[in-house]
């Protein structure tokens, strides 16, 4: 089973392009949990996501500006 979280955000900023102009522009956040059908619990899965999120948020957040900078 598939839960999605996803959070959309847009702006206007200035054509790359064209300077003069503006152009919407989006980006997206999304967090995907695949659960099998049976073999964990609802509490299992809390504690794989808790584990997940103490990586993501360890050291103000070094891992996820590491992915948005597309460091590996």
């Amino acid at each position: 089973m598939r839960h999605l979280l996803r959070f959309d955000h847009s702006k206007v900023t200035s054509d790359p392009f064209i300077p003069s102009q503006n152009v919407k522009v989006n980006a997206a956040i999304y967090m995907v949990v695949d659960v099998p059908p049976a073999g964990y619990s609802n509490t299992e899965v809390m504690q794989v996501y808790n584990g997940f999120k103490t990586l993501y948020t360890a050291t103000s957040d070094a891992v996820i500006t590491k992915l948005i900078g597309g460091e590996s």
